[in-house]
């Protein structure tokens, strides 16, 4: 059984020999990745929610969680900014929740941990439980991409 990486250095070799020259696969799959992240970033930064999250972040008090009605809003807002990103991240990661993909939004949007409470209604705790349960079950590129900019 190939890993990850033999599989992509297979591919590449694959590559280089019909193009006739090097592909670096893994390298162009991480830019691919970023690209669609920093698409919904920037679009995600003219939205009206960019400066709203921008003052919860200054007023929020600890214990402080979004209004039901207004975290189905925000979710879709995400949802249309991060088009792209969430279609290629089910692509790949089918199994992870809508839940688990708004919370790798908000991180990779630099929020303080308290804001992201704020906008997903939890803990602490149960942020940190995802978060590891994510590097569990994510490749580690796009783990890296997200959490550790």
């Amino acid at each position: 059984i190939l890993t990850l990486n033999d599989q992509n250095q297979t591919i590449s070799n694959y590559l280089e020999q019909k193009l006739g020259k090097e592909i670096l696969l893994q390298e162009t799959i991480t830019a691919f990745k970023r690209e669609k992240l920093q698409r919904g970033i920037d679009a995600f930064n003219v939205s009206p929610w960019k400066e709203k999250l921008n003052e919860v972040e200054k007023q929020i008090k600890s214990g402080d969680y979004i209004k039901p009605d207004e975290q189905r809003l925000l979710y879709q807002g995400l949802d249309i900014c991060f088009k792209e990103f969430i279609v290629y991240i089910t692509q790949i990661h089918p199994k992870m929740s809508r839940e688990d993909i708004y919370y790798c939004i908000l991180f990779s949007q630099n929020y303080k941990p308290r804001t992201i409470m704020y906008c997903m209604s939890s803990s602490g705790g149960a942020l940190r439980i995802r978060k590891n349960r994510l590097k569990k079950n994510m490749a580690e590129d796009t783990f890296q991409m997200i959490f550790h900019k």
